[in-house]
């Protein structure tokens, strides 16, 4: 049992360079994957995530980067698929997602365009195929589907509708 806790501890000190204030993450944090690489890079204050962090895949490609204040996201977010291509761009304020966020596939094709307001799903969203068409949008409004949401299949062609009414389906029309 004393050979495993000593294992631990050992691995503890290894796998992050850190700093411990009043028992709580503070300062430059440094975290590593078990295989040596860096998984994440920031600051602390008070055991709370502070000003720019970066996430990284254990291949050492970057998986996220963005801000916090006093552990909450604020600002610009980036996210990454591990070859390195960007997956989702992004804006949060005081912890909340805000504005328009992009999101991509793998071979840096839009994969979706979506709105908040103040955390909520708000406006028209859009999804795409790989292939660059339309995959299917529709609205929000106050988290909740609204109005006519159209499907599209593979070659852009319609395949379906669907009407909501304060988030309920009410119709489904097939093409």
């Amino acid at each position: 049992m004393k050979s495993i806790l000593s294992i631990l501890i050992a691995f503890l000190f290894i796998s992050c360079k850190s700093g411990f204030k009043a028992g709580e993450k503070h300062g430059k944090w440094e975290e590593y994957h078990p295989n040596g690489q860096v998984s994440a890079i920031g600051k602390y204050d008070k055991g709370l995530r502070v000003g720019f962090w970066q996430d990284f895949y254990n291949n050492g490609a970057i998986k996220m980067e963005g801000n916090f204040i006093s552990g909450e996201r604020n600002g610009e977010l980036k996210e990454y698929h591990e070859n390195g291509q960007l997956k989702l761009n992004g804006f949060y304020i005081n912890g909340m997602e805000d504005g328009t966020w992009l999101g991509y596939y793998s071979n840096g094709k839009k994969s979706e365009i979506r709105e908040y307001k103040d955390d909520k799903k708000v406006g028209k969203w859009f999804w795409y195929h790989e292939n660059g068409e339309i995959k299917k949008n529709g609205q929000y409004g106050g988290k909740k589907r609204i109005g006519i949401w159209e499907y599209f299949n593979f070659d852009g062609k319609k395949i379906k509708d669907e009407y909501y009414e304060n988030g309920d389906l009410v119709k489904t029309k097939l093409y």
